[in-house]
Parts: structure tokens; sequence; C-alpha cells
């Protein structure tokens, strides 16, 4: 095999080349290795620390073309006109060659329009945060020195920022759009905007929380410390910048903690990411009562955003309004909403009685438009299950009900009811015995459940089963408010 020949050198031989002649025959092996079994690769791609990793997929030729192929925002800017960021395939044909610089070098040597955008001075999508203004652009590489060859991986770095990156052979059959194609999709099935926080979890427990995982460009902090009583994780916070690709997920640089070293993830079958360097350490919602069902509710933010984006900036924006303006603190952003499709047992039962109870007004049926869990944030403070009641074609009766969660284990929670708002309109709907269902859909909620969920990793989805009766099912989609 070509790659085991690569790199045996025989003792007897090293001393009798010049390195001018060592370095050519390192550059021409490694040329092989791109050309051999169909030279097609994978790159997984980063311009700077400040960005999401891309992948690219390449298809070498040994006349010293390449085709080169990506799926990304970039590639919607370079088709379309700068500010475009529309996600878009493209291929380009260009050219490459294997030189010697200290070192065998993959260059890209003529201007590929798909894959030099990131080399270009200017910014190209035009986001207007300074970034790529300066005649720099985003200063990504186009020449990449080569260190070595394993397992059908070659670890190559930018020559001139130095950022390491990956190639990794495909099938010599590879579909280059499909490949891509999923690459895309995965970019929603990975992390969710609507799952503000998930957890790394090492093998000795500790959590780190990562936030905007869903854009790649993350923040993270570790949740807590033992031996730190007085730990604020609002100065604590990093970022780091990862890459969803065809199979795994990871992070540019790898995350150091306590003798622990972890960088690379592959999806497991319950959504979870199980990390590939020490087969243990994980990447998941955690607990789905707590960390998931109720944290999302909690997730806040002033109603004029502040300029950086940073979680410092953020919170000094919350505390500047809550002092001048309590009751314009925050806005709600996400809640909780029963599926009335696929929820089962007292809860469906609960809501056709209802909706069969609800009058007509002239010629529209009122029906049950949606039952939401929402936190509302200060001043308030209180969780509230709401029962939107569509009266009309435009408006809608809500009624308010308090309750309290407790967390009861594992992935379990009860919620306990507390009182409704007071508003005539939610008393009328739930004393009266017109309206029944109202009742009946309150006391079907206010109980016991275990959670589960298709995805751990980005459960915009919830399945409530009671610990009464298995047959009473309430499943819960997240949604955003506008």
């Amino acid at each position: 095999m070509v790659a085991t020949s690569c790199f045996k050198l025989e003792q007897d031989d090293i001393f009798d080349k010049s390195a001018a002649v060592r370095l050519d025959e390192a550059a021409d092996n490694f040329a092989q290795v791109l050309l051999d079994k169909g030279g097609v690769w994978q790159m997984e791609y980063y311009a700077n620390e400040g960005m999401q990793g891309y992948v690219y997929v390449m298809k070498f030729y040994d006349n010293g073309n390449v085709d080169i192929s990506g799926h990304n925002p970039y590639i919607g800017a370079v088709d379309k006109g700068n500010g475009s960021t529309e996600v878009k395939y493209g291929k380009a044909t260009s050219q490459w060659d294997m030189i010697t610089d200290n070192g065998p070098v993959l260059s890209f040597s003529s201007y590929n329009k798909y894959f030099h955008v990131f080399s270009r001075p200017d910014d190209i999508l035009n986001t207007g945060n300074g970034v790529g203004n300066d005649g720099r652009g985003f200063e990504g590489d186009y020449e990449f020195t080569v260190l070595k060859y394993s397992g059908d991986t070659l670890y190559v770095q930018g020559k001139k920022y130095n950022i390491p990156m990956l190639m990794t052979r495909l099938p010599a059959d590879t579909n280059d759009q499909e490949y891509l194609q999923t690459v895309v999709d995965n970019w929603s099935k990975y992390f969710s905007p609507l799952i503000p926080r998930v957890f790394l979890t090492y093998p000795n427990g500790k959590r780190y929380v990562i936030q905007d995982g869903s854009g790649l460009i993350m923040t993270l902090y570790e949740e807590s410390r033992d031996d730190d009583p007085d730990y604020d994780p609002l100065v604590n916070t990093f970022t780091r910048n990862g890459i969803i690709g065809h199979d795994a997920f990871g992070f540019m640089n790898p995350l150091e903690y306590d003798g622990f070293n972890v960088q690379h993830f592959v999806p497991q079958e319950d959504g979870t990411l199980l990390c590939t360097d020490d087969n243990t350490s994980t990447i998941s919602a955690g607990d789905l009562a707590k960390d998931c069902f109720t944290d999302t509710l909690h997730r806040m933010r002033p109603k004029n955003q502040p300029k950086g984006g940073t979680p410092e900036a953020l919170e000094a924006a919350k505390q500047a309004v809550k002092a001048e303006k309590p009751s314009e603190a925050v806005v709600r952003t996400t809640y909780w909403e029963i599926n009335q499709s696929l929820s089962t047992g007292a809860v469906k039962a609960a809501l056709d009685e209802l909706n069969s109870q609800l009058p007509k007004r002239g010629s529209f049926k009122q029906t049950v438009g949606s039952v939401k869990f929402n936190y509302m944030g200060y001043p308030m403070e209180s969780y509230q299950v709401i029962i939107d009641i569509k009266i009309s074609q435009s408006s809608t009766q809500s009624l308010k009900f308090y309750y309290e969660p407790v967390f009861t284990g594992p992935n379990a929670i009860e919620f306990k009811l507390i009182e409704s708002d007071g508003q005539a309109a939610t008393l009328a709907y739930y004393d009266s015995e017109a309206y029944s269902g109202t009742k009946h859909l309150i006391e079907a909620i206010m109980q016991s459940f275990k959670i589960s969920t298709p995805s751990m990793l980005a459960p915009t989805r919830m399945d409530f089963t009671s610990t009464a009766n298995a047959g009473d099912v309430m499943v819960l989609n997240v949604r955003r408010w506008n």
C-alpha cells in the first residue's frame, strides 16, 4: 500500500540523501496518497477561531486539477452577491500542487471561487460586525503543511495561520452533492436554537454548559466548582468554534480539563454525542426535567439586545433594564406547547371534551388553539399553563393557571396546581359545567410524569408519560414567542 511505503524510511538511506531530496520525496509520496483510491477527500475547513468550520469535498486528478465542492452560506454569497446568506451547493475546478517549504505543502494554486472565498480581503456576507472589513477578510488559508498520514486521514495545518485541520479519504464513488446535503441536514439534527443549553459531561461527572450550539460558535463555562463557592460562570466563559460533518461533530481545538482531553464526537442511538477521544465523555441536553424543560422556559433576554452579544453584556443589560423599567426587563423567548394530535389518554380526552363544548360565534366554531407551558420572568417569576381559546379568526381568550414544578427523579417531574390568575374568564371556563373539559384538562396535566425524547441532544419534542397510567402521554413541542 502506498501509505505504508511513504513513511518507512530505512536507516541506511536516511543520510545518503540530502534534505532537499527527502523533502521532494515526501511531497511526491503525499501527492500519491491524495490520488490513491479515487482521490476523493473531505476537508474539515476552518478559516479562523471566530467562525464555524465547513466541510468541503475534493477530488484530486493527476493532471493537477481538483474539483472542490461545498454547501454553505458563502457559496450563496459568491453566486448571488455579497450579503446573500442562502445555504447553497456549488462546485468549481481549479489547480493543486504538492510543493515543499520546510515540509510538504498542499497548495491550491489557482483561484477557486468557492474555496478561496475565505482568503478574500472583504466581508463577503456583509455581516456589519467588523469582521472582514479591515482589508484582511477572514484570513483563511489556502496552503496547508502536511503533518502526517494515518488511517486514511491526512493531518494538515494552515501554512500562514497554523490552524490544524483534517482531511479524510472518501469512497471513490461518493456523490459530493448528496454527501454535503447530509452535512447540512445534520446542522439541525445535532443542535437546535430552541434548546439554549446542552451539557458536556466528563467521566468524573463534572459538566460544562454549552450555549448557542446551533451556531457552532459556542459559549462554554464550567457549571460549578466544588472548591470555589464564589465561582461566577459569567466571568469564566470562553468560546469554541466547531464543525458538524457527515458523521460527527468536533471542536476546532480540544477542551482540556483535569487530565481529560476531548474534541471529536459521534452520535449515538439516543441522540447524545459520545467523545471518541476517551469513549466516555458525552454531550446531551442533560436531565429532561430540570436541565431542558424548565431551563428552556427560563431563557429570556432584554427587549433591546445589547451590542456585542457576550454573556456579560446580556446580563448587564438585564440588570440595567430591571433597575430602570422593571416591566420591560425581559421578553419571553420560548415555551412548550401540547401537541394535540399526538397526545393520548386523559389529556387528549379533555381536549376533545373542551373542543366539543366550545360554541359557535356566528359561523366561527371556537376551538382550543393551543395549550402552553410558560415562565413569566421578572417581575412576576411564575410558571403558567395557558389555554388559548380561539374565539374568532383574529381573537384569542387566554386562560392562565399557575403551577409549581417538582423534580421527582431522573427525567421526571410533577406539576402541582397553585391557582388560576383570578380573571373572570378563567374562572368561568374552569368552574362552569358547560366547559368541564377545562377542569379535566388541568387535572390531567397536574400529575407526575416520566419524560422521554427522540433526541437527547436536541429534544424539541418530549413525551410526558403519566406514572399512574402509561396510556396518558402528553406530547410537548418547544416553540418560540414572536
